[in-house]
Order: structure tokens, then sequence, then C-alpha cells
């Protein structure tokens, strides 16, 4: 079996995605059996989301929410999803997945 389908007719599980994405060079995202590889971004692509980590960040200073990276993977509870957003907030404590690589859980309370 290839490390990852390139083929959307071709359902890969959960499981396997995550098994297969702990061997891969590169990250790829997970949308209801369909796997697909993360394009590099652009510089100021990363420019705007360093800068909006940088201010959501400081604005969340002094509260019970911090603010993650794209290299922390979502598990997207109510679909079948993993995905790598550019900038997640986490407010109160945050649950992981079973394996303790993925969150799972991003509450919004009003925390701003």
């Amino acid at each position: 079996m290839p490390a990852f389908q390139t083929d959307p007719t071709n359902y890969v599980s959960a499981e396997d995605y995550l098994r297969m994405e702990r061997e891969a060079e590169c990250k790829h995202e997970y949308f209801e059996g369909v796997i697909r590889a993360m394009a590099g971004a652009s510089y100021a692509h990363n420019r705007i989301c360093t800068n909006l980590t940088v201010e959501i960040g400081s604005q969340l200073r002094g509260k019970n929410c911090s603010a993650v990276g794209s290299d922390q993977r979502l598990q997207i509870l109510s679909g079948s999803a993993y995905v790598y957003p550019d900038l997640t907030v986490v407010c109160g404590q945050p649950e992981f997945n079973k394996e303790r690589k993925s969150l799972i859980r991003c509450s919004t309370p009003r925390c701003w």
C-alpha cells in the first residue's frame, strides 16, 4: 500500500491515516476518508500567520486561552476530519485524542 492515496475514490480509515501520518515526512490533512498533502505556504502567508499569532496571543495574555500554530493537528469531532489550521485558539484545558497527538476540542468561551 503506498504511503498516501491520491485517488479520492479510495476510502482510507481515520486509523490508517493516523498510522501513515506518523511515518510521513510532510503533513497531510484528512477529510471523510480522503487524504490530501498540504502545500507549502508563501512567505506572505507565513508573515500573516505569524502576525496573527503574535497579536491574538498578546490579546489572550492573562486569560484562560492560548494560541497554537499550524503544527498542531486538530481533530474535528463533528465530522471525520484531521486538519492543521494556521492558528487555533484553545480556551481552558486542551483535550487530546488517545495518542496525545491531535487536539480534539477547541472551546471558545468568552475569553476575550
